[in-house]
This record gives C-alpha cells, sequence and structure tokens, in this order.
C-alpha cells in the first residue's frame, strides 16, 4: 500500500498535502462519483439497451390490506354471519432492482479507458529525490480506498442510495434525475445524453396501504375495498449537488513536462464528432468521477470494496419498509333498510400489526 502525498502549489511554492489535508480531499472523491453513480438502486425492469448494465433483483416488497367481499340481504331476517363470505385480502408487489454499470460500458471504454490510464494522468508528489506522478494504484491508496469504505458504512453519503418516507428529504434526488452531462448507450443502442436513473419518474419503492376500516358503511352502500395509505417509501440518491466541496488542487505534469493545476467540475461528455464519450482528464472530476465509478463497480473487487445493495447484510440504507394490516377477523355489520330489507356484511377491522418489514442496505463486497 502506497498513501502518497499529492503537491499542490502554495504562494510560489510547492507542497506536499499534509494527512488531514488528503483527508479533507475524501469528500471530493465521493462527490465525483455521486454525479453518476456506477452501482444504483431501481425500479426499472431494464436499462441501458440490457446490456449496459448487470440487473440483480434486490428484494421483492409486498403490500397487503383487508377488504370486504361480500354482502347479502333477505326480506324477513339478517343473514347470519356464517354465510357471508369472510373478509378477503389484496397484494401488491414491488421489484426493486440493482444495476451495476459494466467494465465494457463506453462510460469506461472511451479514448482513455479508465483500465489502462495514459503516464502523467494522475497528481504529482515528492519521493524524497525527485517529482513523479501518482498511478492508479497511488490514488486508490491514498484516496479511493477510504472513500469506498465510507460509501458503505450506512450514512447519507453521497452517490448512494437510501429508503426514505419523505420524498423530498433534504440533500437527496429523486431517481429519476436528469444529470446533462451524463453520457452512455441508449436504448436503441446509440451514444448519447444518459438519465441518470429512472426516466419514468418510478421512483417510489413499496406504498403500505390498510383497510380504512371507519370508511364501510351499509346504510352508504360503501363496500368492496377501501384503501387508506399509511406511508409511501421512496428511493433516493444522496446527493449535495452540482457544486463540488471546497478542495485543494494537486497539480499534475503534461507531456511537455510543465505543471499545471487540475481544474474540479468538467465531466465526461458527448463527442459528436466521434459519436464517443470523451474525457477531459485536468479536470478532476472527470477523473476522480470515472475512477471512482469503475472501482466502485468492478476494479475494487481484490480488496473487497465494490459498492453493492443487499436485503439481508451489510449498513441499513433509510428507512425500513414496512407492510401493516388490521388484524381483526372481521366485524359483521347490519343495517335494515326497511320491513323488506335486512342487510348484511363482513368489514375489516382490528388494530394495524407488522406483517412483514424489508430493508434496503449496502456493504462493500
Amino acid at each position: 500500500m502506497a498513501v502518497r502525498k499529492p503537491l499542490h502549489y502554495v504562494a510560489d511554492s510547492l507542497k506536499q498535502m499534509t494527512t488531514a489535508e488528503i483527508a479533507a480531499f475524501i469528500p471530493y472523491c465521493k462527490w465525483a462519483y455521486s454525479q453518476h453513480p456506477s452501482v444504483d438502486v431501481s425500479l426499472l425492469s431494464s436499462r441501458g439497451g440490457g446490456t449496459e448494465y448487470t440487473r440483480s433483483l434486490l428484494l421483492t416488497t409486498t403490500d397487503t390490506r383487508k377488504t370486504n367481499t361480500s354482502s347479502a340481504a333477505n326480506a324477513s331476517s339478517f343473514p347470519s354471519q356464517g354465510s357471508l363470505g369472510a373478509i378477503g385480502t389484496v397484494t401488491t408487489n414491488v421489484e426493486i432492482y440493482q444495476y451495476v454499470l459494466n467494465q465494457s460500458s463506453p462510460l469506461f471504454q472511451t479514448r482513455t479507458k479508465v483500465d489502462n490510464r495514459p503516464p502523467r494522468t494522475y497528481p504529482v508528489y515528492w519521493d524524497g529525490s525527485t517529482v513523479r506522478p501518482m498511478n492508479q494504484q497511488d490514488m486508490f491508496d491514498t484516496f479511493y480506498s477510504t472513500a469506498l469504505t465510507e460509501l458503505a458504512d450506512g450514512t447519507d453519503q453521497d452517490g448512494t442510495f437510501r429508503i426514505s418516507t419523505d420524498a423530498s428529504l433534504a440533500g437527496h434526488s429523486g431517481n429519476h434525475a436528469v444529470k446533462t452531462w451524463s453520457v452512455g448507450v441508449l436504448p436503441n443502442g446509440t451514444i448519447g445524453p444518459l438519465p441518470d436513473g429512472d426516466p419514468s419518474l418510478k421512483v417510489n419503492g413499496m406504498v403500505d396501504t390498510r383497510a380504512n376500516a371507519g370508511a364501510y358503511s351499509i346504510p352508504s352502500g360503501v363496500y368492496g375495498d377501501q384503501p387508506t395509505t399509511i406511508n409511501t417509501y421512496t428511493i433516493l440518491q444522496t446527493y449535495s449537488g452540482l457544486n463540488p466541496p471546497a478542495t485543494l488542487k494537486p497539480l499534475y505534469i503534461d507531456a511537455n513536462g510543465n505543471a499545471f493545476q487540475y481544474k474540479l467540475e468538467r465531466m465526461p461528455y458527448y463527442n459528436s464528432g466521434n459519436n464517443s464519450v470523451d474525457d477531459d482528464l485536468t479536470y478532476l472530476s472527470a477523473l476522480i468521477g470515472k475512477d471512482m465509478m469503475a472501482y466502485a463497480s468492478y476494479k475494487a473487487a481484490g480488496t473487497n470494496q465494490r459498492i453493492r445493495y443487499h436485503a439481508s447484510s451489510g449498513n441499513i440504507r433509510g428507512s425500513q419498509m414496512t407492510d401493516t394490516v388490521l388484524n381483526g377477523s372481521g366485524a359483521y355489520a347490519t343495517h335494515q333498510f326497511n320491513t323488506n330489507n335486512y342487510t348484511a356484511a363482513i368489514f375489516p377491522n382490528g388494530s394495524p400489526v407488522t406483517q412483514n418489514t424489508y430493508t434496503l442496505r449496502i456493504e462493500n463486497a
């Protein structure tokens, strides 16, 4: 493991980044990753033409509620409770998927492949006798490894996904957000601007409903399915925005041996001239963002630090999704409309209890 101290420019002199300054650079790495996470959570059943991503089913949630299924009327007396149908059940399933951007994606395999960076791509450091450029492994040891560990710690980290009952939770974006710099393989096979998430706006996960027992009424003719929504669980991405956190600008050396400061914000962009995805690696966001995407997706397999979501292992991300239901066996209700109409029904009743709990979790793998 080689932790380097990149050089930066301060008042006409070169300085090594301190341990504290290296630690302060980690949020920038996570922010760069958050602009287009390579591992995300979605309700889409297919994405990226079906080949750019590897899809896996994380969990299937089931919402359950009770319903009235029958009523009956007699001319001289109320139908007996035993003659009526039992209360029914309505279930709604929601499938939640993980999408992992494949190594073969054009977002990785551009004019400067993330797996084969050219010399002098990365910041320079002082090795005790000369100035040298860091390599990708140095970047991982110095910055990316810590950033990946923090991404999976279960707290709200830039670029990770969570479940929330608040669709407008501060510091988060719905998974339908379109970040205009994102480019990739569109469903028709061409390369162009790519919505970062669900363009269908389908960001709601499980919706917990229960029978509204107070709504049923024989006199008013209210029977059947009378749902009330208890909680709507939304898939959100922790996202601090387009503006990067304040950070030092380390130095790099170009092919002519000249030293420059990196710029911060330009992202990978669509080059219409050659119909490809290009990077300007003099911008830290393009360089570090693409590296972090690759390590989160596949490159950190050797150290078990890839980002992965699960239903049963890892750290909980956000709210647990609960399926609640009324626990009664049914309330027998009657009403006499007139001397020739004695009506009875069985309506849902009881106290709310939790029938199932579902959890989204994150871990390094």
